[in-house]
Formats: C-alpha cells, structure tokens, sequence
C-alpha cells in the first residue's frame, strides 16, 4: 500500500514492524513528524492481520484492541491529517 502510493517506510518504522509482529514492548522516539504513529500503529494493524489472515476483515468490534497513551495534547490534530488522504 504505502509503494503504490509513491511512499516508503523509515527503517525504524520497518523495525518497529517486525519487533511488534514479534510481540516485543518498545519505545518508539523520533522527531516530530517523523511517522512515529504509523510505526506502531500500522505495526498492531499488520500483526492484527498477520494473526487472522483469513477473518481479520470479518472480526468486527471484537478483534483489534489498542490502548494509545500519550502525552501531547495536539496529537489528535496532527495524526488525523494523513490518515484523510
């Protein structure tokens, strides 16, 4: 998805993947605008997936749980502008 669209993913973004897909706590720290959100976001979607590959689309309401603590309060505003495009 993202190199269709012309993009390509940080090696720590990459890192955070593959270190989610194995189950693995971490800290993802890296400058402001950076692509901190997708690192860990798109690495608990792809596990999500990778964990259910045949029902990941049908498990509505009852397969992926996140729990997102942070403590910038513009986070909201910044996040939801690429998830729009």
């Amino acid at each position: 998805m993202l190199q269709s669209n012309g993009m390509k993913p940080f090696p720590f973004q990459e890192e955070a993947w593959q270190r989610i897909a194995r189950h693995e706590s971490g800290l993802v720290n890296a400058p402001t605008g950076c692509g901190k959100t997708f690192s860990v976001f798109l690495g608990a979607i792809i596990n999500f997936i990778n964990d259910y590959p045949k029902t990941f689309k049908e498990k509505k309401n009852s397969g992926l749980q996140l729990l997102w603590i942070t403590p910038c309060g513009h986070w909201p505003k910044t996040s939801a502008v690429p998830w729009k495009k």
